[in-house]
């Protein structure tokens, strides 16, 4: 990137534009040359807020009052749309760190490669040999939709910097990081990014807290609308009311310093050796009144506000009150100009490489000049032979009009040419007149047609990443009724009615083909109002919505003209052919309906009271106070909590394997007490099934010759130092998969034969879900707790060994929704954080909870209850050794399978751990996911 010229960077945030220009001063600083701040007329999450009129606006107004022609761009994207992930790399060659990186990248990015752009940067401190890399990514979707904008405006960056990075590099330039460890903190609109900062590295996590957060406590506050509440907060500093203000705000400061203090915990925890000593505040939300005294009590450390670049000149800048005032809001465009003058510690790039390229080209323009200069000058005689035929060619055309084009002859001129009568200069001319014509034309059209392009907008929408019109026809080919028969045979027209004509394809009346004369796909903006007609009786629309909402309803609008010879006519069109249409159109993967979610609820309500009236009588007749459960509907733990806490039992146990499996157990139960006559053994407390843990068991030396024979990577661990391992692994959020001992008995898989997680990540449930098991992202997981700590987590006063119960969340570990969270639909309702523990809390705040205790399975406990002693949490996912459609792993070559073919982190097989990034990948196995079906 070449750095003669200045340079500007330029940030596009939710509440503002805003850009600093900066030139090299040689003497290891910078001078500032420009400052702009441009405002959005609404902040761009505001609801009525048209976000992409507001980014062009501020673009148009910024480049009306700047120059950039000759200067270079380096843009930012946010940082909540960017995927950091850091790890440090083996001593190797320098030459092999790419490779390195690259299979890193792989392993880290929970993405398909193709669909990112991802650039990583190396840190190593001074005189230590550890290497580390960290790898910065984001959708190629997002970057293209956020540089976008920029291409409109016909501003052409030559780098892309993630947010927070660009924070990094503001700070390490003006020299504010130390050798003890600096928290950054720039706080936006929506988001607070955190930069744990040395001079060496740093560490980055997006916290969504932001400014509009402390809006929105003033619109629930004070009954106010955004924009009223965006302007209280503003002038709350000068308010009479400002105490009031601050009171009610007062619960979004104790959330970001509960998110802050998360993430710091979490940084101290991974980097021991850390000594964060102070906060350096930016981003204009730290102009609220008593943010910056509330962060500093409760962080327990100061918390600075910068009043100046350090090392930046500003003193020939305009508008000195200007920079003064939006200092900090400048942080991150200051950060994107230093590096766009090759002078900051973190230079990666998420520029896409088309873009890249054109601007190479660009950069070698003037080579390119001085080149054709040369051959110019070389080339003299030709050129003086050309301006010699270029005045004959003038004196030709000498007295020559003109060449008049109306408005609708220009295309007809640009499609087919002009008049072959004219002379070459006057077709030339009247070529040159058309392109005006139609440029004129093209000037005046522009604006109108937007309702037309909004419609073709939602039609891209509705395709983008789709394959709709193959998806419908071949599902209409696989539903129509076909004849039967040597009809069915026939594959030319001249045999089918060869066919008919020899009387082999039977009565016209009788026979079953359904032939479609003509079908129509067009979209429909809003479904919802389009106006139903069909000359058969069937339900409308075939595709069922829900009308509560008054949004639109986009879709594609799908007509079909059919006949039959069939004498049923339209009524066997109808049941033969639109039934099987309305069947086969739902088919697994294809989405859940808010239809199919209430169908889904009703059944298990209605199955709840069934249970719980079954009990119910069971009770009226025995009179006794305990009960066992068994068959497949006992599986069902949401009833089985309710039998628990209304019914009138005292004790309830299910018996894990409640389904057919249990068949077995009961078989071989009964042989032993009838047939051998062994004496009952019976407590009243513990049941004799020793945790369910009665499968095939594989001892050390079985599992080290599976990974010596395939030469798989491991490292071996003592029991003792097992649980810290595994414990640290989880805090880091890796996913482990457990392959201990026996194997479980039973669908559920209780932690011998299992993957686990950190229950308190967001991401975890949608991790596991979609890169572990490959199914739907909305699929729960359950919690293993130690049991000593079940109550201290979850309203449970007994144990539930087997993952049968459903008990709710404490409340003072809940986390209660606000009033646009409440609104929220269908499935997005998952996505909403429901307590302390997400990845395993459901939407009504209930848990399939799983208690472990150290007897039954002593290894498990002793993982978990290391966690909770080093993390201050005694809870972790647990989901079963497998992926959807195929049977809980069994021996280690099944584990080792299913660990590789996944996202796992890493694989405990007995006291042998293996890292997925250390084990070669497996061979011919691209289509192994095509043997299991749907659960």
């Amino acid at each position: 990137m070449a750095t003669a010229q200045a340079v500007w960077g330029i940030d596009v945030g939710r509440c503002a534009l805003k850009a600093i220009k900066l030139r090299k001063s040689g003497d290891g600083k910078v001078e500032l040359l420009a400052h702009d701040y441009v405002e959005h007329a609404k902040i761009l999450t505001q609801p009525d807020a048209e976000r992409q009129a507001l980014i062009s606006s501020a673009l148009e107004k910024f480049l009306s009052h700047n120059d950039l022609s000759k200067d270079q761009v380096v843009v930012s994207v946010p940082g909540q749309h960017t995927l950091a992930r850091f790890t440090k790399l083996p001593p190797v060659a320098p030459k092999r760190i790419p490779d390195i990186v690259q299979y890193e990248a792989e392993q880290q990015i929970p993405f398909d490669m193709d669909e990112v752009i991802w650039d990583y940067q190396t840190f190593q401190r001074e005189g230590t040999p550890d290497l580390e890399v960290g790898i910065f990514a984001m959708k190629r979707e997002l970057i293209r939709e956020h540089l976008l904008h920029f291409e409109q405006a016909a501003i052409e960056p030559m780098a892309v910097q993630s947010a927070p990075l660009a924070v990094y590099n503001a700070a390490h330039f003006d020299g504010v990081l130390t050798s003890d460890t600096t928290i950054l903190l720039d706080l936006g609109a929506e988001n607070t990014d955190l930069i744990i900062a040395t001079p060496d590295s740093f560490w980055t996590r997006t916290v969504p807290k932001g400014g509009n957060s402390f809006t929105e406590a003033l619109v629930k506050s004070f009954k106010l609308s955004f924009s009223k509440a965006e302007a209280l907060k503003r002038t709350a500093a000068s308010s009479k009311y400002a105490r009031q203000i601050f009171q009610a705000m007062r619960p979004v400061f104790a959330d970001l310093v509960q998110e802050l203090q998360r993430s710091i915990g979490f940084y101290s925890s991974t980097h021991r050796d850390a000594n964060v000593e102070r906060v350096i505040a930016v981003g204009n939300a730290f102009l609220l009144p008593g943010l910056q005294k509330y962060l500093q009590q409760n962080l327990g450390m100061p918390v600075e506000r910068p009043d100046s670049f350090k090392n930046a000149d500003a003193s020939s800048a305009p508008n000195q009150e200007g920079l003064k005032e939006q200092l900090l809001s400048y942080a991150v465009a200051y950060g994107l100009a230093l590096q766009g003058l090759e002078v900051t510690k973190v230079n990666s790039n998420l520029l896409p490489t088309e873009i890249a390229k054109q601007a190479v080209w660009r950069k070698k323009r003037p080579a390119f000049a001085a080149s054709a200069a040369c051959i110019l000058l070389a080339g003299g005689l030709v050129w003086f032979r050309q301006a010699s035929d270029m005045s004959a060619l003038a004196a030709s055309s000498q007295g020559i009009d003109a060449v008049a084009v109306t408005d609708d002859r220009a295309a007809s001129i640009i499609d087919n040419g002009p008049s072959a009568g004219l002379s070459d200069r006057a077709q030339a001319e009247m070529v040159v007149n058309a392109g005006n014509v139609l440029r004129g034309q093209l000037a005046a059209l522009t604006g109108q047609g937007a309702n037309e392009r909004g419609e073709t907008e939602k039609l891209i929408e509705l395709q983008r990443n789709k394959t709709i019109i193959p998806q419908v026809l071949a599902l209409l080919h696989n539903t129509i009724p076909r004849a039967k028969g040597a009809m069915a045979d026939a594959e030319s027209q001249a045999e089918m009615l060869e066919v008919i004509a020899s009387g082999q394809a039977g009565p016209r009346g009788q026979r079953t083909e359904v032939v479609i004369e003509s079908m129509d796909i067009t979209f429909e903006p809003n479904v919802k109002a389009y106006s139903w007609e069909s000359v058969i009786d069937v339900p409308e629309p075939i595709n069922d919505f829900s009308s509560e909402s008054g949004a639109e309803l986009p879709g594609m609008l799908l007509k079909i003209k059919c006949r039959s010879p069939n004498k049923g006519g339209v009524e066997f069109i109808r049941d033969a052919f639109i039934a099987s249409l309305r069947s086969n159109g739902r088919k697994p993967e294809t989405g859940l309906t808010q239809k199919d979610m209430d169908i889904a609820r009703s059944i298990q309500e209605v199955t709840e009271e069934i249970m719980l009236r079954m009990t119910r009588h069971i009770y009226d007749k025995t009179k006794m106070e305990s009960i066992c459960l068994a068959g497949g509907v006992a599986l069902n733990c949401v009833g089985n909590g309710r039998v628990l806490r209304e019914g009138p039992f005292k004790n309830v146990w299910i018996q894990p394997a409640a389904g057919d499996a249990g068949g077995a157990l009961g078989a071989a139960l009964y042989t032993w007490y009838q047939y051998l006559d062994n004496p009952r053994k019976a407590d009243g407390k513990n049941d004799q099934q020793s945790g369910s843990l009665l499968g095939p068991e594989f001892k050390n030396g079985d599992i080290q010759k599976f990974l010596e024979v395939n030469k798989i990577k491991y490292t071996h661990f003592s029991d003792n130092d097992i649980p810290e391992k595994i414990s640290d692994l989880l805090n880091n959020e890796k996913v482990i998969g457990l392959f201990q001992g026996r194997m479980e008995f039973g669908p559920r898989a209780l932690g011998n034969r299992s993957i686990i997680g950190d229950a308190r990540s967001k991401e975890m449930q949608t991790t596991m879900n979609m890169k572990i098991k490959y199914r739907e992202s909305f699929r729960p997981f359950a919690p293993s707790v130690t049991y000593e700590r079940a109550s201290d987590y979850f309203e449970i006063d007994r144990e539930s060994p087997y993952m049968l119960l459903v008990a709710n969340v404490k409340k003072n570990l809940r986390k209660e929704i606000n009033t646009d969270q409440d609104n929220v639909t269908g499935l997005e309702r998952l996505k909403i954080a429901r307590s302390e523990i997400p990845a395993v809390t459901h939407v009504d705040y209930s848990a399939r909870i799983q208690t472990v205790n150290r007897d039954t399975n002593p290894l498990y406990y002793n993982i978990i209850d290391a966690f909770d002693k080093k993390y201050d949490c005694p809870v972790i996912v647990n989901t079963s050794f497998n992926v959807r459609g195929e049977p809980i792993v069994c021996s280690p070559e099944d584990a080792y399978l299913c660990f590789m073919r996944t996202d796992m982190d890493f694989l405990l097989m007995g006291n042998y751990l293996l890292e997925k990034k250390n084990q070669n990948p497996l061979e011919k196995d691209k289509d192994w996911k095509k043997e299991y079906v749907l659960d």
